[in-house]
């Protein structure tokens, strides 16, 4: 009975109590020689008292309300062990949640600095990227200028030279002229063969410096 008690009092309905109460009541009559009633699992409380007579019924009621009284008392005890180890557990896990916070908050702030630095570096990255897109563009057009300036430059010498061509061209062409009219009058006229060859050597000299200021001019 006792092992019953101990085993399976946190189950008991309130028929096996009451069976209970008869196999203690058996117990205290069979030592001192009285009549047991038997109750076996398969029997109802009513079936085992049926046979008790007024008096021997409120002795084994005086005996149910015992073994009421120490299940009842067995049930608080181990609620009150039950309850110890769920206060326990709540507070190791809220200790556990306390410092797994703990360790959160201090994770979180690292994440803050690292991402307060990356964002400075990217930031600064950006400047300096910035500061060379301004510079790459300011040489981009510093060049085009000297471009435009070179390519203005070599067409003014292009043009200064076609018209230094075509004045050189003009002065053969009129020493050209000359010479063949020289060449006509020079067996009618031999005295004037002199004065012709002194016009032509004054000419080829007015062509020579006239030459010699084009190529001056276009800096040959």
């Amino acid at each position: 009975v006792v092992a019953r008690l101990r085993s399976s009092c946190e189950s008991l309905s309130e028929e096996n109590l009451a069976k209970l109460g008869v196999e203690l009541f058996n117990c205290q009559a069979e030592i001192e020689g009285r009549r047991t009633f038997p109750c076996t699992e398969e029997m109802t409380i009513k079936e085992c008292t049926a046979d008790m007579d007024p008096d021997t019924w409120n002795a084994y009621h005086i005996l149910s309300n015992r073994a009421r009284s120490v299940c009842y008392a067995t049930r608080q005890q181990l609620f009150r062990h039950r309850a110890e180890l769920t206060v326990n557990s709540l507070i190791s896990t809220a200790t556990s949640q306390l410092d797994a916070m703990k360790d959160l908050k201090v994770g979180q702030l690292e994440l803050k600095e690292l991402t307060a630095a990356s964002l400075d570096k990217l930031l600064e990255g950006h400047s300096a990227l910035q500061y060379q897109q301004d510079k790459l563009h300011e040489g981009q057009e510093h060049m085009e200028g000297s471009l435009r300036e070179n390519m203005e430059r070599l067409g003014q010498e292009k043009a200064l030279i076609a018209s230094g061509q075509e004045l050189v061209a003009q002065l053969i062409q009129g020493i050209t002229k000359r010479m063949e009219n020289v060449s006509e009058y020079l067996q009618v006229q031999s005295s004037e063969v002199q004065d012709n060859h002194k016009a032509i050597v004054d000419d080829l000299a007015g062509v020579r410096h006239q030459a010699q200021d084009i190529y001056q001019k276009i800096g040959i």
